[in-house]
C-alpha cells in the first residue's frame, strides 16, 4: 500500500462589526467600502463553509498527481460588476445561442438540397455567401453551447419558424 499526502482546504466565512461615522447614507457606505477591517477580531462561522477541495494529492517522491478537484457545488468567480451581470444573464445567452443555433441550421437547409449541393438557381453568389456565413457561424455557436455544457443539435425542425416569404425548398426556387 502506498502512501500520499492530501491538502484539503474550505473557504471559511468571517463575520466583524465595527461602529463608523460618515455625515449621510451614501457616505456611510463609501466609509465602509474603504474600511480596513483585516485587524479586527472576526467571528468563523465553520458551519457555513463552502468551496470545499482537494488542493492537491501529493505522492511519497514530492510529486503532485492530482490537484484543484472541487469536493462541493462551490466555486469562486472573480471580478467586479461586470462579469457579475455576464454571470446572471448565462441563462439568457444559452437560450440566444440556441435559438440562433435552430435558425442557422434553418437557413443552411434552406440553402442546401439533396447531398448538401447549394441552391443556386437564387442569384448564386448571394446564396453561397450566405451559406458561407451561416455555416461559419453555426461551428462558432456549436462550440459555444459545447463549452457552456448542453449538446449541439443535430437535426432541424422545419415548422419552427416560417420565412419570411414562401419556403424555398426542393425544386421550388423561384
Amino acid at each position: 500500500m502506498k502512501t500520499y499526502t492530501v491538502l484539503f482546504a474550505e473557504d471559511v466565512p468571517h463575520y466583524g462589526t465595527v461602529e463608523i461615522e460618515a455625515k449621510d447614507d451614501n457616505a456611510a457606505l463609501e466609509v465602509a467600502k474603504a474600511y480596513e477591517f483585516s485587524d479586527l477580531a472576526l467571528d468563523a462561522e465553520w458551519e457555513n463553509s463552502g468551496c470545499r477541495r482537494i488542493v492537491h494529492i501529493e505522492d511519497h517522491d514530492g510529486n503532485f498527481l492530482h490537484e484543484d478537484i472541487p469536493l462541493d457545488n462551490l466555486f469562486v468567480r472573480y471580478g467586479g460588476e461586470k462579469e457579475r451581470v455576464l454571470c446572471d444573464a448565462a441563462p439568457q445567452l444559452l437560450k440566444a445561442l440556441e435559438m440562433c443555433e435552430q435558425a442557422i441550421i434553418e437557413a443552411t437547409d434552406i440553402m442546401h438540397y439533396e447531398d448538401g449541393l447549394p441552391v443556386t438557381a437564387l442569384e448564386g453568389y448571394e446564396i453561397e455567401c450566405a451559406y458561407g456565413v451561416l455555416n461559419g457561424v453555426l461551428a462558432g455557436v456549436r462550440q459555444a453551447l459545447t463549452a457552456a455544457g448542453r449538446p449541439t443539435m443535430t437535426g432541424t425542425d422545419d415548422s419552427a419558424q416560417e420565412p419570411r416569404s414562401a419556403p424555398l425548398r426542393g425544386g421550388d426556387h423561384t
